[in-house]
């Protein structure tokens, strides 16, 4: 106030999670937080800069994306070398036609491209098809049809440039990872009457690189998750009814050889596991609200159990180029979706943010991060305000890091 530093003791929480500076007049401003008190620091302002030692995340806006006449569900993104993001979900549209479409945008949110079909072959399983993409921000995709799986591969402009083709393997898509540099494609999928889980390996024409190696053997195998290290060795957790029950781990190096064979790396756990990998190829895993933390060569380093909300997935993500290592998690239960921050042996930097909090059913969800360490989330939800269907809406988080 006044143009003068002032200082005194005031109880704020490691991680503040709203903050704005206010002109109030007469030359005077005010810095608001709003936090729960758990430490006792230092409050310093002036009327030019404010510093704090604490992670924070602001929400962009929450745009609609659809606004098609059937039910719009299931998004994927990923974050392209541009800072783009293409968004691609399953749409029913009402007329016995089940298809996938494509959007992309900038890394604000504006519409690059605009709700495009790229597939409509009678998409089934439809909850289980997936996406990553490669250096050349071509976008490849898996998905079940009537015929069997497919596999397809799109430009940076979201034109079919190969496929649908159909994969003699078979079964229901788990995950996939791509070799950014030479778009080889790893896929984990789920199949037999008891459910056990496969990986397969295939190149960007999809030739058959390594065909179907069974990881699982008793059955009883939940979606799967896989990572890439930098040599292109694949790390792949799942949860296993059938054996702990518990989360799984095998390792399969860049040739196609099993080198770490279906171990338990934690019990518990539960439903769709998500890993992420980060800028020292440690893998990161979690199940529901199990937490394990692994090296390169499959050693557990820290295991965990976090107070999360439970719920059938909890999504994680990493930006593979921030030295940081910071870990965002997600979690979409009924009506309501969170955001947590993790950093070292997972620590809270930020802890469980309501980002979403409106009456709509099942909030499928989706999140990628960018370059930036920006957080960006797709999800499909029935907003009681819009008309009668899910729609897919995208929302940008804004993490800001400590300046101190």
């Amino acid at each position: 106030v006044d143009g003068n530093i002032f200082s005194t003791d005031f109880t704020i929480q490691k991680n503040v999670t709203q903050s704005f500076f206010e002109d109030i007049g007469d030359g005077d401003h005010v810095w608001w937080v709003s936090c729960t008190p758990v430490l006792r620091a230092p409050f310093i302002s002036d009327k030019r800069t404010v510093t704090i030692d604490a992670y924070r995340v602001t929400q962009g806006p929450l745009t609609r994306l659809t606004f098609n006449s059937g039910q719009s569900l299931y998004p994927a993104i990923t974050t392209d070398t541009l800072g783009n993001l293409p968004i691609v979900w399953y749409e029913d549209e009402g007329n016995g036609q089940h298809s996938l479409f494509y959007t992309k945008l900038d890394n604000n949110g504006a519409t690059l491209i605009n709700n495009k079909r790229i597939f409509d072959q009678d998409v089934r399983n439809q909850e289980f098809f997936r996406v990553d993409n490669d250096n050349n921000n071509d976008l490849y995709i898996l998905v079940g049809s009537a015929a069997g799986l497919r596999y397809l591969r799109l430009n940076s402009v979201g034109d079919v440039v190969f496929g649908p083709l159909i994969l003699s393997f078979g079964g229901i898509t788990s995950d996939i990872a791509v070799e950014k540099y030479t778009g080889i494609v790893h896929i984990l999928t789920m199949k037999g009457s008891s459910t056990n889980l496969f990986y397969s390996k295939i190149d960007k024409n999809g030739n058959i690189l390594v065909n179907d190696l069974q990881l699982s053997s008793l059955g009883g195998v939940y979606p799967a998750s896989i990572v890439l290290d930098g040599g292109n060795n694949a790390h792949i957790t799942w949860f296993d009814s059938q054996q702990g029950p518990g989360i799984r781990y095998s390792k399969i190096d860049s040739s196609g050889n099993i080198v770490i064979n279906n171990i338990t790396l934690r019990d518990g756990g539960g439903i769709r596991t998500s890993s992420a990998i980060d800028i020292n190829d440690n893998i990161h895993t979690l199940s529901r609200y199990e937490y394990v933390e692994l090296l390169p060569n499959g050693t557990k380093t820290f295991e965990t159990t976090l107070p999360l909300h439970i719920v059938n997935r909890n999504p994680i993500a990493i930006n593979k180029n921030d030295s940081t290592g910071v870990i965002h998690v997600a979690a979409a239960v009924p009506e309501k979706i969170y955001y947590s921050l993790l950093g070292d042996n997972a620590t809270f930097l930020i802890e469980e943010v309501l980002l979403l909090n409106t009456p709509g059913g099942e909030v499928p969800l989706e999140i990628s991060p960018d370059q930036n360490d920006n957080l960006h989330l797709a999800f499909s939800y029935h907003n009681f305000s819009q008309p009668p269907n899910q729609e897919i809406y995208y929302q940008k988080l804004f993490i800001q890091k400590p300046s101190l």
